[in-house]
């Protein structure tokens, strides 16, 4: 038995599939420990070991053996800790190859849906701020060229604006080169009416003051058959009747300020008819120059314009500066308020008596000089009217007889009386016209001189309406 173990140790393949601690002839090795079989896995080394030995010897051969195996081969006791640390490594890795290589686990359906769902979202979502991202520089890029087109748009405005600026400026000093003076600047429309309605507010005071407070109330102008035909001829012009005779005087009874009513009609008409319709009222030979003026608006409205302006501008050579220009200019003033004085006192005397208060001489004085205020306002407002280019008309109850009343009318405006605060108020659509208490004022041409089959309403006639 020792013989053959002898002469499987001398075998150079048994030494090559020995352990290093054994090929090496370390000293002090159990060759049984060192020839012992794995637990689980052979070892190279053992099988050929055990190869070696004879298959029918027992394990009480194998203590011999071993007995046999200490004497030639000794092996430290650290050696023998290090080979066991490899054995187990080996058993490892050879468990670890007899196991295979593990394999991951596989996901069920339910997680692959999951997956592919969030996977389809994420996805959407990415291509969703790709869309607005997309979007936004376009929109930005249209925002950049409307800007840039806008700016462009801009610079062409703003040298149009300079060029017109400077055909303005060229005009303008045309214009006023070609003026005679700055003192005939055009009056402005507004301003206009405002004096017209400031003339009318002293007119209506006036009549508040000194008109009746009744309508025909004593018994002389009630059985004095004289004086209420005098009145019913005077207020035909202001007045529109319904019937004829100085019956139809009993119209205006339901009227509770008809005298005041009347009494402005009457001065608001007459100082129309004779002052401002009248561009040559103040001029001695008025009627000379008011003809040579009718003649020439037939066949030419301009020029008859042009020669009546240039004429007053003359006759008031307001533009000059020479003290002989400033003497007519005050001779001119006199004139225009000596004119209207006297305009005022004999109209005062031709006033119906049925109209005014009884009024003691102190009292008539003051209606008179307040009359003549009135008159001397709207003298200074009528030369400034005409020496303008534009042609002045006015229009009375013959003219505005057959109009009937709108609150939006240009033409007319409701008295005070009738307080019509709204301009949407139309319970007064429809209604006759009753007192005409001041007259329209219409223009026609332009300060330019052109123009004159066109008028424009410079203040509309203020009338009273009546409730029938």
């Amino acid at each position: 038995m020792l013989k053959r173990i002898g002469q499987s140790l001398q075998d150079p393949g048994t030494i090559q599939n020995m352990p290093r601690e054994v090929k090496n002839g370390d000293r002090g090795v159990d060759v049984k420990k060192t020839l012992r079989k794995p637990d689980k896995v052979e070892t190279k080394t053992s099988k050929s070991v055990a190869s070696a030995l004879p298959t029918e010897a027992g394990r009480t051969n194998v203590s011999a053996s071993s007995n046999v195996s200490r004497k030639e081969v000794r092996t430290p006791a650290s050696n023998a800790n290090t080979q066991s640390r490899s054995s187990s490594s080996q058993r490892a890795n050879v468990s670890s190859k007899a196991d295979g290589p593990s394999t991951p686990r596989q996901p069920n359906i339910q997680e692959w849906n999951e997956l592919v769902h969030n996977y389809h979202k994420e996805r959407d979502h990415r291509t969703h701020l790709e869309e607005v991202v997309v979007a936004f520089q376009t929109e930005r890029d249209h925002h950049l060229h409307q800007y840039a087109s806008l700016e462009s748009e801009l610079h062409v405005s703003q040298k149009k604006n300079e060029s017109q600026n400077e055909e303005i400026c060229a005009l303008q000093a045309s214009s006023f080169s070609a003026m005679d003076s700055a003192r005939w600047m055009p009056m402005d429309v507004g301003q206009i009416r405002g004096e017209l309605e400031d003339l009318h507010a002293s007119i209506w005071k006036l009549s508040r003051t000194y008109a009746a407070d009744t309508w025909l109330a004593s018994e002389r102008e009630s059985s004095d058959p004289s004086l209420r035909l005098d009145l019913r001829s005077s207020l035909n012009h202001v007045v529109r009747f319904g019937s004829k005779g100085v019956e139809a005087l009993d119209e205006l009874t339901s009227i509770k300020r008809a005298s005041q009513l009347c009494l402005a009609a009457l001065i608001s008409d007459h100082i129309a008819m004779t002052i401002l319709e009248s561009p040559f009222f103040f001029v001695a030979d008025r009627n000379a120059f008011h003809d040579v003026w009718k003649r020439a608006l037939k066949y030419d409205p301009r020029k008859a314009a042009l020669w009546r302006s240039d004429t007053l501008r003359l006759m008031n050579p307001l533009d000059l500066e020479s003290e002989s220009a400033k003497i007519e200019t005050a001779a001119i003033k006199q004139s225009i308020d000596v004119t209207c004085e006297n305009l005022a006192t004999q109209y005062a005397k031709k006033l119906p008596e049925p109209l005014l208060r009884r009024l003691e001489s102190s009292i008539l004085e003051e209606f008179v000089q307040e009359l003549v205020l009135a008159y001397q306002k709207a003298g200074s407002l009528s030369m400034r009217l005409w020496v303008q280019r534009p042609s002045l008309r006015c229009d009375y109850l013959a003219d505005l007889a057959g109009v009937n009343f709108d609150i939006k009318s240009k033409i007319l405006q409701a008295h005070s009386l009738h307080r019509i605060d709204d301009s949407e108020d139309h319970t007064h659509d429809g209604k006759w016209i009753k007192v005409v208490v001041q007259p329209a004022f219409r223009a026609a041409g332009t300060h330019e001189a052109e123009g004159y089959d066109q008028y424009q309403v410079w203040c509309p006639a203020v009338v009273y309406l009546d409730d029938k």
